[in-house]
């Protein structure tokens, strides 16, 4: 059943790059002074063998480097903090600290930070580094005022991309146990509940997430980040449509909260209700009218719609608001492809020389090659891009789309090959999983269909696309069925409204002889989808259960609707059987 199986296209958004680990800050030095470690055999450094190019506060740090080379760590932070007592240079303080820290010596990072913090007292940064580090000190009153300002900063505590990463990988590690014991010792404080809602969610105990989350807009209803966080939580626990009625909720009572919204508008986006996602995108551009990831977001949609128009209006305004253009010349070219003028397409996707577009460019120039045929035209672009890609998600959409062009040529042996060569490299892409899976049904390997997809759900036992593609087929092929419907069922309470999980519902009930509730699944399935495969489904129940001259009435309606569907033309056969 071909429209059970598409897996979405993801919107790939990019990230943003990590700071500069801090330990870097002595390299640069010593690359800057030309200088090597190696100049250096002994210890016996005094002021008086530095190169004059050197500044004093250089020098300090550079001996405090070949200290610490040496394991020497009191006397290298020693030199550290005459380092800092000449420079105010925030790399340096970052570096100190999270040398301070990786050696556990985190009294003395506290008071680097302490001095830090005097000249730069609202640096967000150093405020989550204080708090961690007061955290792993146990004192919890001074943790909490950084805290606080972190949280009213409204910044995703204790997440990676820190500029003291070794401070964030060591509170992670730690974290719970004194989240735990902030919340003890502070249970008035609604950021220390956060704080807990967020640890708990990070280890995995989402609902001691849900009730601290809920206990932070108790002591402080405008906390939105708790909405955020809430919804997070209950999309990991598979409660998809109360995370979506929570965001939407959140969204009313906080209309200008610009965060909530795009929250709310990427999960129903990614949820497949395009109609709410784009009201609420709409929404957030009202609060920022240049925002270039909202109109990319909308022009997305604009397209996917069909509404070519808008969607070139977004797309050109996109390429006013950003410097190379090159998402502009890519998504232009996507219209250009919709609307198959494939040679202003190509001349699109040829101007994405760089950035995170560039192999989605190339994919779009073989995607087009395939459609004129030119198969190994297609391939050869693929594989240009595969040497330029160092990305993983890079790669894996360039092996997928190579085993597309594969597929639509008919070479399946081949395109199954990409596929498990690329799953060798990244044995849990999902996407790579779930494709995989697709092609080895359409070869009748079900075997290697059924081991992809029990691999998918026992790594995301919530991916319901994969529960119902399982569910489905087992029913189809009237095998299993027990089984098989309860895995349309663990699909069914993740998506209730799901016209393509009715579907199945309506179909494993069909097979297991239950007409009446396979008549209801499939009546709510052909409401919700338009799909000749799910009316045909219910055409074939009606008929059996003796409600011949309905089953005809919708096997007209499917035939207007689809006339050239080969599914419901055999089905047309039903007409020439006699009336009972």
């Amino acid at each position: 059943m071909k429209h059970l199986m598409k897996q979405p296209l993801k919107q790939r958004l990019p990230k943003p790059t990590p700071p500069p680990r801090g330990a870097g800050a002595a390299a640069l030095c010593l690359l800057a002074a030309g200088c090597s470690l190696s100049q250096y055999p002994a210890l016996d450094i005094r002021p008086d063998r530095a190169t004059r190019e050197l500044s004093a506060g250089v020098y300090q740090f550079l001996a405090g480097d070949i200290l610490l080379r040496n394991r020497q760590i009191e006397e290298a932070l020693k030199h550290y903090g005459e380092a800092l007592k000449l420079s105010g240079d925030p790399r340096l303080f970052r570096a100190a600290i999270a040398i301070a820290v990786q050696h556990n010596h985190y009294d003395k990072a506290a008071a680097l930070a302490e001095r830090w913090r005097r000249a730069e007292p609202d640096n967000l940064q150093l405020n989550q580094a204080l708090f961690l580090i007061y955290l792993k000190l146990g004192r919890y009153r001074d943790a909490l005022p950084h805290l606080e300002f972190s949280i009213r900063r409204d910044q995703q505590l204790l997440a990676p991309g820190y500029s003291i990463p070794l401070l964030g990988r060591v509170a992670v590690e730690s974290s719970l146990r004194h989240a735990d014991e902030l919340r003890q010792r502070f249970p008035r404080s609604a950021p220390v509940h956060l704080l807990h809602a967020l640890v708990a969610y990070h280890h995995g105990r989402n609902e001691d997430g849900i009730v601290s989350a809920e206990r932070a807009l108790e002591l402080d209803p405008a906390m939105t980040r708790a909405w955020r966080l809430k919804a997070d939580a209950l999309f990991a626990l598979g409660r998809i449509d109360e995370a979506l009625a929570l965001l939407r909720r959140g969204v009313q009572l906080h209309p200008d909260d610009r965060p909530l919204l795009l929250k709310a508008a990427a999960a129903h986006w990614k949820e497949e209700q395009t109609r709410v996602a784009y009201d609420l995108y709409q929404k957030a551009r009202l609060l920022a009218p240049d925002d270039p990831d909202v109109i990319r977001a909308l022009g997305v949609l604009d397209l996917q719609q069909g509404r070519h128009d808008d969607a070139r209006g977004m797309f050109r305004r996109l390429g006013e608001l950003e410097a190379g253009r090159s998402r502009s010349a890519y998504y232009l070219g996507r219209v250009a492809e919709a609307e198959d003028d494939l040679d202003k397409a190509l001349e699109y996707y040829a101007a994405v020389t760089a950035g995170i577009l560039y192999h989605e460019a190339r994919i779009g120039e073989a995607r087009i090659w395939q459609r004129r045929g030119r198969t190994d035209t297609a391939l050869a672009q693929l594989a240009g891009a595969r040497e330029r890609a160092a990305h993983p998600h890079a790669l894996i959409a360039l092996a997928i789309a190579e085993a597309g062009t594969l597929e639509a040529a008919q070479r399946k042996a081949e395109a199954l090959e990409v596929y498990t060569q690329a799953l060798a490299a990244h044995p849990h892409s999902q996407d790579l999983l779930y494709s995989r899976a697709m092609l080895a049904l359409s070869m009748d390997r079900f075997d290697v269909f059924e081991g992809d997809m029990k691999n998918i759900i026992e790594r995301d036992p919530v991916h319901w696309r994969a529960l119902n593609a399982l569910g489905y087929v087992l029913a189809d092929r009237n095998i299993r069925l027990h089984e098989a419907r309860e895995y349309i069922r663990r699909a069914h309470r993740l998506k209730p409204d799901s016209g393509i999980v009715l579907d199945s519902m309506g179909w494993v009930e069909f097979r297991l002889n239950n007409l009446a509730a396979a008549r209801d699944f499939l009546q709510r399935a052909a409401r919700r989808e338009r799909h000749p495969e799910v009316m045909g489904h219910l055409v074939e129940v009606l008929w059996l259960g003796e409600e011949r001259e309905r089953a005809l009435r919708v096997l007209d309606e499917a035939l207007r609707e689809f006339p050239d569907d080969e599914y419901l033309g055999r089905l047309r056969e039903l007409k020439k059987e006699p009336a009972p």
